[in-house]
Protein backbone atom coordinates (compact mmCIF):
# COMPACT_ATOMS: atom_id res chain seq x y z
CA UNK A 1 0.00 0.00 0.00
CA UNK A 2 1.34 2.97 -0.62
CA UNK A 3 1.68 6.22 1.73
CA UNK A 4 0.02 9.72 1.43
CA UNK A 5 1.49 12.92 3.62
CA UNK A 6 -0.74 15.70 3.15
CA UNK A 7 0.41 19.24 4.34
CA UNK A 8 -2.19 21.16 4.96
CA UNK A 9 -1.97 24.75 5.86
CA UNK A 10 -2.81 28.53 4.74
CA UNK A 11 -1.32 30.05 1.13
CA UNK A 12 2.60 31.02 1.79
CA UNK A 13 2.66 29.21 5.41
CA UNK A 14 5.71 27.26 4.90
CA UNK A 15 4.30 24.09 3.10
CA UNK A 16 6.63 24.26 -0.01
CA UNK A 17 9.70 24.66 2.29
CA UNK A 18 9.04 22.03 4.79
CA UNK A 19 7.99 19.12 1.77
CA UNK A 20 11.19 20.72 0.02
CA UNK A 21 13.61 20.17 2.87
CA UNK A 22 11.59 16.72 3.80
CA UNK A 23 12.00 14.89 0.15
CA UNK A 24 15.61 14.18 0.65
CA UNK A 25 15.70 12.85 3.67
CA UNK A 26 12.98 9.99 3.21
CA UNK A 27 13.96 6.32 2.59
CA UNK A 28 11.70 6.33 -0.24
CA UNK A 29 10.68 8.32 -3.94
CA UNK A 30 7.79 10.33 -2.81
CA UNK A 31 5.84 13.12 -5.64
CA UNK A 32 5.23 16.05 -4.53
CA UNK A 33 1.82 17.10 -5.68
CA UNK A 34 -0.19 20.30 -5.62
CA UNK A 35 -3.10 22.10 -6.92
CA UNK A 36 -0.80 25.22 -7.47
CA UNK A 37 1.73 22.53 -9.95
CA UNK A 38 -1.11 21.84 -11.82
CA UNK A 39 -1.74 25.41 -12.47
CA UNK A 40 1.73 26.15 -12.78
CA UNK A 41 1.92 23.30 -15.74
CA UNK A 42 -0.68 25.79 -17.13
CA UNK A 43 -3.36 22.68 -17.38
CA UNK A 44 -6.70 25.02 -16.47
CA UNK A 45 -8.45 26.24 -19.81
CA UNK A 46 -9.31 30.06 -20.18
CA UNK A 47 -11.37 31.14 -17.74
CA UNK A 48 -13.24 34.17 -16.93
CA UNK A 49 -13.05 35.41 -13.21
CA UNK A 50 -15.70 38.36 -14.03
CA UNK A 51 -18.54 36.47 -15.22
CA UNK A 52 -20.20 34.35 -13.03
CA UNK A 53 -22.44 32.55 -15.04
CA UNK A 54 -20.29 31.71 -18.59
CA UNK A 55 -19.46 27.77 -18.82
CA UNK A 56 -15.87 29.15 -18.36
CA UNK A 57 -16.32 31.33 -15.15
CA UNK A 58 -14.05 30.63 -12.60
CA UNK A 59 -16.78 29.69 -10.39
CA UNK A 60 -18.13 27.18 -12.12
CA UNK A 61 -14.80 25.56 -13.42
CA UNK A 62 -13.29 25.61 -9.91
CA UNK A 63 -15.54 22.88 -8.19
CA UNK A 64 -14.76 20.62 -11.04
CA UNK A 65 -10.93 21.31 -10.91
CA UNK A 66 -10.35 20.13 -7.18
CA UNK A 67 -12.67 17.67 -7.62
CA UNK A 68 -10.54 15.98 -10.35
CA UNK A 69 -7.39 17.16 -8.18
CA UNK A 70 -9.07 15.55 -4.86
CA UNK A 71 -9.67 12.25 -7.21
CA UNK A 72 -6.02 12.22 -9.22
CA UNK A 73 -4.45 12.31 -5.40
CA UNK A 74 -6.05 8.73 -4.92
CA UNK A 75 -5.11 7.49 -8.43
CA UNK A 76 -1.62 8.61 -8.02
CA UNK A 77 -1.69 6.59 -4.67
CA UNK A 78 -3.79 3.64 -5.90
CA UNK A 79 -1.28 3.33 -8.69
CA UNK A 80 1.61 2.30 -6.07
CA UNK A 81 2.78 5.75 -5.45
CA UNK A 82 3.64 7.46 -2.43
CA UNK A 83 2.61 11.03 -2.57
CA UNK A 84 2.87 14.11 -0.36
CA UNK A 85 0.07 16.01 -1.18
CA UNK A 86 0.66 20.40 -0.24
CA UNK A 87 -2.61 21.04 -0.12
CA UNK A 88 -4.85 24.33 1.28
CA UNK A 89 -7.95 22.12 2.65
CA UNK A 90 -10.92 25.12 2.83
CA UNK A 91 -13.70 23.61 3.80
CA UNK A 92 -15.24 20.49 6.13
CA UNK A 93 -16.79 18.75 3.21
CA UNK A 94 -13.42 18.95 1.24
CA UNK A 95 -11.40 17.19 4.09
CA UNK A 96 -14.33 14.54 4.59
CA UNK A 97 -13.90 14.32 0.36
CA UNK A 98 -10.06 13.24 1.14
CA UNK A 99 -10.77 11.22 4.09
CA UNK A 100 -13.34 8.64 1.89
CA UNK A 101 -11.06 8.88 -0.89
CA UNK A 102 -7.57 8.22 0.65
CA UNK A 103 -8.93 5.99 3.73
CA UNK A 104 -6.68 3.04 2.00
CA UNK A 105 -4.01 5.18 1.89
Amino acid sequence: MSTILLFNGASSSGKSTLIQALLPELSTPYFHYSSDKLVEANILPEVDREQHNLVNSWNVIRPKFFEGFHRSIQAFADAGNDVIVEHVIECEAWLSHLVELLHDH
